[in-house]
């Protein structure tokens, strides 16, 4: 588990697939920031073509809830369905527009406090499954 002041492997995966490929990590000290940057100060960026649906990992968390661990949720009074650590939203531009096919993809680790800022990336050219 990562948090304050720790690297974050950001990785990308077919939909229900076993093996994800990292993209990236981050600078340490780029936790907790919007766009972080990698040890050398470049983006912390990636780009990847999936052949269909697919999911992101952020070190341990899935986007796919029903494949992270759920018991701190529940532990939380979670009444389920529980699991739900990487959330996507929808970028807006300065007007309140959204922006096409562009979102913040944000993590929290093991539903520590809810606050969904522990890694926060900038993910484009992507739509929704369903």
């Amino acid at each position: 588990m990562s948090g304050s002041n720790s690297s974050a492997l950001f990785k990308w995966l077919n939909k229900g697939a076993a093996t994800a490929t990292g993209l990236f990590s981050h600078k340490a000290n780029a936790a907790q920031s919007l766009l972080p940057v990698k040890d050398d100060g470049t983006p912390a960026a990636g780009a990847f073509s999936p052949a269909g649906v697919f999911e992101v990992k952020v070190d341990g968390e899935f986007s796919d809830d029903t494949r992270n661990d759920p018991s701190g949720d529940i532990a939380k009074g979670c009444p389920g369905p529980c699991g739900h650590h990487v959330r996507f939203y929808p970028l807006k531009d300065r007007t309140g527009a959204v922006v096409p096919d562009t979102w913040l993809v944000v993590m929290d680790y093991s539903s520590i406090n809810y606050d969904y800022q522990d890694n926060v990336y900038l993910m484009t050219n992507a739509k929704p499954a369903s």
